[in-house]
């Protein structure tokens, strides 16, 4: 019987280390509750998954730019109901705790383990094939809006539709050059390093790149519709009045008022 989870890759909310190709339109506290907005309706959407475990594996609450961290809703309210500037002490828990204020408690709250980006991937496969899924997904945080029909159709493909061979490796191409989603079921877990190993991260042929491994392995890969990331002030076209990301869209009115 096939068991599926779900990985998807964070970053604890601090100002000045998320979302900064926002910057310098944005202030790094305005890039920050924007991010923050994104991880509450992406985790509210990802609630109406079925049949699939979710884990949040988070990072960046080692270190923090300045000493600065951010409270959840940004701000804090004094006793006299006025608001002040956000809070900048607190402990690695207490960043660890503000995430988790945002995460359903059903999901799994698990850290990121050392290294660059394709050795922290490698480590989500690793874990979670090790914990007895047989298809796995992994996502990152930059798409809110991800059709949730995208995810149910990579972990179809992984175990084989009716009317096909199942595909040991889909990939979701974002079009920025790289992949929104990568997903692979149990037969590549021996194999799954070699995707992520010298691959050079951030640039636009990590997709290529990855097919390219692919294929010299002789796999079979499934590709998804293609999707974006919302990683610069001109991609938020593509969110700025979306109904399924109501706290994205609060806080861009919000920006809007401001301006």
């Amino acid at each position: 019987m096939e068991k599926n989870a779900l990985a998807v890759m964070v970053r604890v909310p601090v100002p000045g280390a998320v979302k900064t190709r926002l910057t310098p339109e944005l202030s790094p506290l305005e890039a920050c509750l924007l991010y923050e907005a994104f991880l509450k309706d992406l985790f509210s959407r990802l609630s109406a998954l079925t049949l699939t475990d979710i884990f949040i594996f988070y990072t960046g609450h080692e270190t923090v730019p300045d000493g600065r961290e951010i409270v959840p809703d940004g701000h804090e309210t004094a006793p006299d109901g006025h608001e002040t500037a956000p809070d900048n002490s607190g402990t690695a828990a207490d960043k660890i705790q503000q995430l988790s204020n945002v995460v359903p408690e059903f999901f799994t709250l698990t850290p990121q383990k050392d290294g660059d980006l394709g050795s922290k991937m490698q480590d989500v496969f690793k874990e979670l094939f090790g914990r007895g899924y047989t298809c796995v997904a992994l996502i990152g945080s930059d798409s809110p809006d991800l059709p949730l029909a995208y995810l149910r159709r990579a972990f179809t493909l992984l175990t084989g539709p009716c009317t096909a061979e199942p595909r040991p490796l889909v990939l979701g191409p974002a079009l920025d050059g790289g992949y929104y989603l990568i997903a692979m079921n149990d037969s590549l877990a021996s194999f799954s390093a070699r995707l992520f190993d010298g691959i050079e991260w951030g640039a636009c042929s990590v997709l290529q790149q990855t097919l390219g491994r692919a294929a010299d392995a002789g796999m079979r890969v499934a590709m998804l519709a293609q999707w974006h990331d919302i990683d610069t002030c001109d991609d938020l076209a593509f969110i700025s009045a979306s109904a399924e990301l109501p706290a994205t869209v609060r806080v861009l009115q919000g920006l809007d008022r401001r301006s």
